[in-house]
């Protein structure tokens, strides 16, 4: 069985100006919560496990001849224990467990004794420092699919034609799917729920101008929700770099400030050629040298898109950001070189 399968929700089913041609039980997405087999989030509960590592069931589950063979030979009860004969191995996407005194368990079902009886001191911090919640939330809300044709199409000559998941023209474009505080909370209740853990804090990045709004909304929310721990950067995207001008900085300066203590970052921004052609690219990089300024005038750190043009990033870098400010480059898909050409820039 494919792990995906209903993991996620049906986009084509759950927006309102999309069709699903397949009926539910044909369809590799969901058609709703009730069809939705979401994977609960967990830690990696295979650190530390070894033979003879004690286990105790926290929903019911099936013995399975071994790690690889998919016969149920028996049954384990919730609240029950079991003894690890081995480290967990993963097969066909499933985290495996072998058991004593033989056949294998899916150790998502089961939580070590030893982090159940621990106290919570020393909590495992969790953090992400590049991440864009609203796709997060989106995804979760609506399906992977929750883009579709909400923005222009960045190719200059689209391999996909008309089966392009983004908008060729103006009367192509969708609207862009809501979300609201519950679907945030639904979110961060689930990983404050993970047991010895503390949510140090997330880094949201807003990189356009239509979630500028959007963004200080989050900022509201994580005040509210997790103590002012979901923290934000605003800069423009080089894939919509266009949309940059001095009117829009001073946009993106104004909801730094609003952001207070919050607002910690600049970007992202830089440069990506993997879509564009080799005549917007002077552009693109005048916007890039434009941010850069910016967030060492602001002595903000700067978060940086690097995607198919890491000689033309790291020249910009060089020459106008100081080897003492912090950078995080992001999206980099360069060569060794490039990486200690990086790294270089710093003790």
């Amino acid at each position: 069985a494919d792990p995906r399968y209903k993991s996620a929700l049906c986009s084509f089913h759950h927006l309102p100006y999309l069709t699903c041609h397949a009926v539910s039980s044909l369809c590799f997405d969901a058609h709703g919560k009730d069809d939705l087999q979401r994977r609960p989030l967990s830690l990696p509960t295979a650190m530390g496990i070894e033979a003879g590592t004690k286990l105790r069931c926290i929903s019911g589950a099936e013995i399975w001849k071994s790690t690889a063979e998919w016969e149920v030979i028996g049954e384990v009860a919730v609240g029950s224990d079991i003894t690890a004969s081995g480290s967990s191995e993963v097969e066909q996407g499933y985290e495996m467990l072998p058991v004593e005194p033989r056949g294998a368990v899916e150790l998502r079902y089961f939580a070590p004794l030893q982090l159940q009886e621990d106290s919570e001191e020393d909590p495992l911090p969790v953090t992400d420092a590049h991440i864009h919640l609203d796709g997060v939330l989106l995804s979760r809300r609506y399906g992977p699919q929750w883009f579709f044709k909400t923005q222009r199409c960045k190719y200059e000559v689209c391999p996909f034609t008309d089966k392009c998941n983004w908008a060729h023209g103006e009367n192509d474009l969708r609207p862009r799917p809501a979300y609201d505080i519950s679907d945030f909370s639904e979110l961060f209740t689930e990983i404050k729920s993970l047991r010895r853990t503390k949510l140090v804090g997330i880094v949201h990045n807003c990189c356009d101008t239509g979630a500028i709004d959007e963004t200080l909304r989050l900022v509201s929310w994580g005040r509210q929700e997790l103590d002012g721990r979901l923290f934000v950067s605003f800069g423009i995207h080089p894939n919509c770099f266009e949309q940059y001008s001095a009117e829009v900085q001073a946009r993106l300066e104004a909801a730094l400030a609003s952001s207070g203590a919050q607002g910690v970052a600049w970007g992202e921004c830089g440069l990506d050629y993997s879509k564009r052609g080799p005549e917007v690219r002077e552009a693109m990089r005048r916007v890039f040298v434009e941010q850069t300024k910016a967030a060492v005038r602001l002595r903000l750190p700067l978060v940086v898109h690097s995607r198919d043009a890491e000689d033309e990033v790291l020249a910009v870098l060089e020459e106008h950001v100081p080897k003492t400010h912090f950078i995080q480059l992001h999206c980099f898909m360069g060569t060794a070189e490039n990486m200690l050409r990086f790294l270089a820039r710093k003790d």
